[in-house]
């Protein structure tokens, strides 16, 4: 049914971010086609894997993310919070991720947040891109990408950057398209992390000289 919006049958990525790149439009303007290319063409051509777009009734997703228990608490750091396994778990769902370094695809590493048995509440267990969040039944606030990438800088032994005009070490102009509509300029580790009705958010942050 897809099968034209597949990769090997759109324009190559390279070849519609050159014809882009011949026009004099803002590169924010640029960052949002190619952030809906790049969307489609990861869905539709497997890159991010599981059921997109679905409810898994498995990751309590009528309950609200804020637990409503009288106990909410505010873990400053949630990159200080480990889950020693699946008990005291308030909310599980997830988020599909990707980056556009300078029109070039990068994706995420498999076990980011992930240290043997034990587990940071934003965690990945494979490369798909899939983020988990898995918050305590306390937990007290919406987590953030600066939040995973607390956690992912920890777990890799270094810094990695994310504002509006840095992104995995390099600098320039940042932006932040979603499936759901949303494009994003500004503090960009402050976007919320949200658990959308619909399903799974697929995000693509994108640099541009």
């Amino acid at each position: 049914m897809y099968d034209h919006l597949k990769p090997e049958n759109v324009a190559s990525k390279k070849q519609l971010i050159k014809e882009l790149n011949k026009n004099n439009g803002s590169t924010q303007v640029k960052a949002i086609i190619v952030g809906v290319i790049i969307i489609v063409a990861l869905a539709f051509g497997g890159v991010f894997s599981g059921e997109l777009g679905s409810i898994n009734p498995n990751d309590n997703n009528d309950q609200s993310i804020i637990p409503n228990n009288g106990e909410a608490k505010d873990f400053t750091y949630l990159k200080d919070v480990w889950l020693d396994g699946h008990n005291d778990i308030g909310l599980h769902y997830h988020f599909f991720i990707s980056f556009l370094i300078f029109d070039e695809s990068k994706g995420l590493a498999a076990d980011i947040g992930v240290y043997g048995s034990r587990m940071k509440p934003i965690h990945t267990h494979d490369s798909s891109g899939k983020v988990h969040l898995e918050l305590p039944s306390n937990y007290g606030r919406i987590p953030t990408l600066a939040d995973f990438f607390a956690i992912w800088s920890d777990w890799a032994g270094e810094t990695i950057g994310l504002s509006r005009n840095t992104l995995l070490g390099e600098t320039g102009s940042v932006l932040l398209s979603s499936n759901c509509n949303i494009v994003f300029t500004g503090d960009l580790g402050g976007y919320e992390l949200v658990q959308h009705p619909e399903g799974d958010e697929l995000l693509v942050i994108s640099i541009d000289p």
